[in-house]
């Protein structure tokens, strides 16, 4: 979430914001069943739309990863803009988890006794979310980490000096899809003979590979005359077949949610679309790439402390307030869809302005030590 771009490639920055917040309004959405246990079809379709943020940023990934900088530098870029930043909001989270549940404002402290670095280490090297204070959304960080360390085999497929690479990196997304659509195929729908389920990379590091792909045609799509109306016309059309796909999964097995998976066949076929749908969106003007370039740059922040603005608003009753204006779950899909806008807008604003803040308290205490250094010596 944190490539470095130049100025020419604003577009993948508003991808970036748009990833984040489809992120954040998956964690906010209304669920798909009622209360009395029927499936809400709006709820479902909104879920669709919501489904593959973590892919867009897969994706992203790959467009950037295979560009310049060394092995080392990708390791030592992973420690500083990753890692430490997850540690750090996860000591956080320990000190302030009492107070996120409370209805208010005014008790606020950090309770360093709740601080447990044996248990954020265990987390770390089981890569077992559970064991964090509001970090079940840090897998991302996990899988990233893997994808860093597979660099150097996924070289071996993104290397635009080996004309022979292309060959065999078209044959492994091409296999890779057709593996994953029959597989899901046959959950609905009953074949002569059961297909074995095998990948022939793992779901993270074949988006890592297709966003390579992407960026040899970049050009290509910018190129293309209302690419944009095609990709977000296609990003819809996936998404409602998708709807209809899950529904009928439900009858089958009520608990599986496969199809709503970021790394089913319609995860790889949703993000890919929006991704070429709102890349060749041709947007000039200073103001607008600094929009995009000052807020990309802390989509990786918001993205590790959404959760816990998201639990904090819940508790202060934002929730059930934007629930009830909006017709709980009596309304119909444009209410849900209001509440679900709403209330991810909100939580993505907060958690952006935190990070904001945040950003210039670091400006402010490097700047000092620097004035204090400077008089010292």
């Amino acid at each position: 979430m944190n490539n470095q771009i130049s100025k020419k490639d604003t577009s993948v920055e508003w991808i970036r914001i748009i990833g984040c917040i489809m992120v954040v309004g998956a964690h906010v959405r209304l669920g798909n069943f009622d209360s009395a246990g029927q499936l809400n079809r709006g709820c479902l379709y909104i879920s669709c739309l919501l489904a593959d943020g973590v892919s867009i940023f897969w994706l992203i990934a790959g467009f950037f990863m295979f560009q310049g900088s060394s092995f080392t530098n990708k390791l030592k870029s992973l420690l500083k803009r990753i890692i430490i930043p997850t540690v750090i909001y996860l000591v956080f989270a320990q000190m302030i988890e009492a107070w996120i549940s409370d209805p208010g404002l005014s008790n606020f402290r950090l309770s360093i006794s709740n601080i447990n670095l044996i248990n954020i280490v265990k987390g770390f090297l089981s890569q077992n979310t559970q064991m964090f204070s509001y970090g079940i959304h840090l897998w991302y960080v996990f899988t990233y980490s893997v994808v860093v360390l597979m660099y150097p085999l996924l070289k071996c497929l993104c290397n635009s000096e080996a004309k022979t690479t292309d060959r065999a990196r078209h044959y492994v997304i091409f296999m890779s899809l057709i593996l994953i659509l029959l597989s899901e195929l046959q959950l609905i729908v009953r074949f002569p003979v059961s297909i074995a389920s095998f990948s022939m990379l793992a779901s993270h590091a074949l988006f890592v590979v297709i966003g390579y792909e992407l960026s040899r045609h970049k050009e290509k799509i910018k190129s293309v005359r209302y690419m944009w109306l095609y990709g977000l016309a296609v990003f819809f059309l996936v998404n409602i077949i998708r709807m209809f796909a899950q529904g009928y999964l439900y009858n089958i097995d009520i608990s599986n949610e496969r199809y709503l998976f970021w790394n089913s066949i319609f995860g790889f076929l949703s993000s890919v679309s929006l991704f070429c749908g709102v890349y060749s969106i041709n947007v000039k003007g200073k103001v607008v790439d600094n929009i995009a370039l000052h807020v990309g740059k802390c989509t990786f922040e918001v993205y590790l402390i959404h959760l816990l603005v998201m639990y904090k608003l819940n508790a202060l009753g934002l929730r059930d307030w934007l629930l009830a204006i909006n017709k709980g779950e009596e309304g119909h899909f444009i209410d849900h869809l209001a509440f679900t806008a709403e209330y991810t807008v909100i939580v993505f604003l907060v958690s952006l302005l935190i990070c904001i803040l945040g950003r210039m308290f670091l400006i402010f205490v490097k700047k000092l030590t620097n004035k204090i250094a400077n008089c010292l010596t």
